[in-house]
């Protein structure tokens, strides 16, 4: 059995509020940071498929994020995803029935899975396709 890695204990934060200033506005704002380890899919999945491309079968490896294919393409190991969540609204009642709410939400991420390898702009950080070199041809 192999453990890959534990992530351990993380604090995130959130802070909230709301200020009416009249029965027919409210303003409304948040801010708040997020945390998400890796999963189980993400960094064990392998798989093998078999193509054609131009008449020839080849093969094509999708290698686990501590696979040798992903030691060599020197991909790092994925990270635990952190954020920062903003928000920002209000609420107005202009007439009796009528409400009208207006937000906007800004996230920032960092050590998305799928972020591009900065030295090797077609890697992803959690998988690598690798190509056999030889394709095999049918023998007729």
């Amino acid at each position: 059995m192999k453990i890959i890695q534990i992530f351990g204990f993380v604090n995130t934060y959130k802070f909230a509020t709301r200020y009416k200033l009249n029965n027919d506005f409210t303003l409304r704002c948040s801010i708040s940071t997020g945390f998400r380890a890796p999963s189980l899919q993400q960094t064990n999945f392998s798989n093998t498929n078999t193509n054609i491309i131009a008449g020839q079968l080849v093969y094509a490896k999708l290698s686990p994020n501590y696979g040798p294919i992903t030691k060599a393409a020197q991909i790092p190991q994925l990270k635990q995803e952190v954020s920062v969540n903003a928000s920002l609204g209000f609420s107005w009642k202009p007439i009796s029935k009528v409400t009208v709410t207006v937000d906007g939400y800004l996230v920032k991420l960092k050590n998305l899975p799928t972020k591009k390898h900065p030295d090797k702009p077609n890697a992803l950080y959690n998988m690598v396709i690798f190509y056999l070199s030889q394709p095999l041809t049918q023998s007729t």
